[in-house]
């Protein structure tokens, strides 16, 4: 198909007219199974736009979204249509926007969640890592790892809540890695993608094994810092829980005052209910990092 890309992601048949080198292709069995999203460039209406730069209106059927680089337009759940903004100070970031919050976007439109959060599983199902920035999702992430498990996400999960639990699908094999984490690891920077200007991130692939299809999630760590002088671990309940369920989701910025809607106050009340979640927290000083990875061998 001349000028189009077929992607596996989430789940989902993805089809674009914008090459997404970080993507899964589309497997040939499955071209004909039909195309769940469509993601295209087209021109945003003059008549939305505004005079400042950064804005969004997440809605149905029709959700917006303004940033430096690009307008997004999300309809029905099923397409995202893009217009790169003249004189964009950051063009090579078009798709990182795109998967991103449009596609983030589109899983609030279908009723799903999009959790922040790094995802991993092994054969008794998914674990969800989710944390602040620089509360040490990658460090834990890369412990899981080590520990036998395959990526599933790096920053973004989708999960679909059922009666017999929730499930996470995958989202593409690669990871975020700060400069000087790429660095030490000697990757080639040129050869990378830089998603991040303001926190300085690459896109590093990932080559472990990359099943497409879902899994159950059977629990969730929430990663933060804390006033103490040693580190905490404990199982969340109640309020505290479902509060880390309503503050995982990745479009918390954009939702603000309408964080706690009755729609995704549900989503998250439902979500703390089908797996446990648990508290990792570490000082703000010192050195913990052996303490904290050996409380969460219990989780392994």
């Amino acid at each position: 198909m001349d000028g189009k890309f077929l992607y596996k992601l989430y789940g989902m048949n993805l089809e674009s007219d914008l090459e997404l080198p970080q993507l899964v292709k589309l497997p040939s069995e499955e071209e004909n199974k039909g195309i769940d999203v469509v993601i295209r460039k087209g021109r945003f209406p003059e008549e939305l736009k505004r005079e400042k730069s950064c804005w969004s209106e997440i809605k149905k059927p029709v959700a917006l979204l303004s940033n430096d680089t690009c307008y997004l337009y999300i309809e029905n759940g099923k397409e995202i249509a893009y217009e790169l903004k003249e004189n964009s100070k950051n063009p090579q970031y078009l798709g990182s926007y795109i998967l991103g919050w449009g596609m983030t976007i589109l899983l609030w439109q279908l009723g799903e969640l999009g959790i922040h959060c790094s995802c991993v599983a092994n054969e008794n199902g998914a674990v969800l890592i989710s944390g602040n920035s620089g509360s040490g999702k990658s460090t834990v992430t890369a412990f899981f790892l080590d520990n036998g498990y395959h990526l599933m996400a790096d920053d973004i999960a989708r999960v679909v809540l059922k009666e017999d639990g929730a499930y996470a699908y995958p989202a593409f094999p690669a990871q975020k890695f700060c400069r000087d984490v790429a660095v030490s690891r000697e990757l080639d920077l040129d050869e990378l993608i830089h998603i991040d200007e303001d926190k300085d991130k690459f896109l590093v692939p990932y080559e472990g094994p990359f099943p497409l299809g879902p899994e159950k999630v059977r629990t969730m760590v929430f990663l933060t810092k804390i006033g103490t002088k040693e580190p905490v671990f404990r199982e969340m309940v109640g309020f505290d829980k479902y509060m880390t369920c309503l503050n995982a989701l990745f479009l918390k910025p954009l939702l603000k005052e309408h964080l706690t809607d009755k729609e995704n106050a549900e989503s998250a009340l439902k979500m703390a209910s089908l797996f446990p979640i648990y508290l990792s927290a570490r000082p703000f000083e010192g050195d913990t990092k052996a303490e904290v990875l050996n409380n969460l061998r219990a989780l392994l």
